[in-house]
């Protein structure tokens, strides 16, 4: 299976809602968090609430992936952001 395939099996049943937290809070706090470890404040509080909420949105995914492979994902609605990518 190619690369790109397997990707689009896995994004493609999370709900909107998942993705767009992913893109705009997933994302940022995890560079945040690689900005803190360069630069040698990983322990700070803005570091550690960092990661707390990149923790929660990776428990997100969890949830809403362990769901959709109990059945068909297009039986759980997973709305897509984007023309179906």
């Amino acid at each position: 299976m190619a690369v790109k395939q397997s990707y689009r099996n896995w994004w493609r049943p999370l709900p909107a809602w998942v993705k767009a937290a992913t893109t705009l809070v997933a994302f940022p706090a995890w560079l945040f968090i690689v900005y803190c470890i360069v630069t040698g404040n990983l322990k700070s509080l803005e570091a550690l609430s960092a990661f707390g909420v990149f923790a929660v949105v990776v428990v997100l995914h969890i949830v809403f992936d362990r769901r959709t492979r109990r059945g068909a994902p297009e039986r759980h609605g997973g709305a897509d952001l984007i023309d179906g990518e």
